[in-house]
């Protein structure tokens, strides 16, 4: 145990000069209770040390939780931000597969937010070798409906033939990935992109804006397909809902005045995936 935050930092700085970030961390570790005003100085230590050895997910979730504190020093945002693109970066657009399948060993056992930064990398992998682990995820509570639904859009880029179960909104859904379309492919996309083009009158925000919330529910949905009054239903339920939140009253040439009986529905998870974006 070291006596002060200023001596903690003297020795973090002296093992990253001598290229020992495993040693660096340890004692991050072992002096937590020493942590207070030098945090954000010690907390970029951390992450630089992660990222030099390769625990690129570990770096990932730390940044992440930290940008989601409502307020922190402009300094240590810019940081963040600059290791993020770094860690982006190595785990997507470099030739080196830096992840590797010992890696992804325990991936059924990573939180949602580790999952999501693993997921573009399973295209490098041979996925038959971790189908088990695979039908795992599916079935877990805690990992969200599009995590899962990218997951599935890889088993369907592989044609994988096999039968598996997935978990959304408390219904299980059996679907064979090499009987899957592309969710772009699906009818009821195609169906909602040609609505939603027909809709010159609205205005450019509102348009985007439903087209974005009306394609995040098919994704989220996936692979459960929905027919043309389910999508018509669909469509209108967010136009209400993007109306309300801009204090607007705008219908299309193609609005119908009918009773949406599953608005509130419809309108309780658009709500919650405005949470996300």
């Amino acid at each position: 145990m070291l006596d002060s935050e200023i001596s903690l930092i003297e020795k973090l700085e002296k093992d990253y000069q001598n290229n020992e970030y495993e040693n660096g961390l340890k004692l991050i570790e072992e002096n937590l209770s020493l942590i207070n005003k030098k945090y954000y100085e010690i907390t970029k230590y951390k992450i630089i040390f992660l990222f030099k050895i390769n625990k690129l997910i570990d770096a990932f979730v730390i940044i992440k939780e930290e940008l989601n504190v409502p307020y922190i020093p402009r300094d240590f945002e810019i940081f963040l931000k600059e290791m993020q693109k770094k860690i982006f970066y190595e785990l997507h657009n470099s030739n080196d597969k830096k992840l590797t399948i010992d890696d992804l060993d325990n991936i059924d056992k990573l939180s949602n937010d580790q999952l999501s930064v693993v997921i573009p990398s399973l295209k490098n992998f041979n996925l038959y070798v971790l189908l088990d682990k695979i039908k795992t995820i599916l079935l877990k509570k805690d990992i969200t409906n599009l995590n899962k639904t990218l997951i599935i859009a890889i088993l369907t880029d592989f044609k994988i033939n096999e039968n598996f179960n997935v978990l959304k909104d408390d219904e299980i859904i059996s679907f064979n990935p090499v009987e899957l379309k592309d969710i772009r492919e699906c009818d009821d996309f195609k169906y909602l992109a040609k609505k939603i083009e027909k809709c010159i009158d609205l205005p450019l925000n509102i348009s985007q804006l439903v087209n974005r919330l009306t394609i995040m529910y098919l994704m989220d949905i996936y692979p459960k397909k929905l027919n043309n009054e389910e999508v018509d239903e669909l469509f209108y339920a967010t136009l209400d809902l993007v109306n309300k939140m801009y204090n607007m009253s705008t219908t299309s040439n193609n609005s119908i005045e009918k009773t949406l009986k599953n608005k509130d529905i419809i309108q309780e998870k658009l709500n919650k995936l405005l949470e996300t974006i």
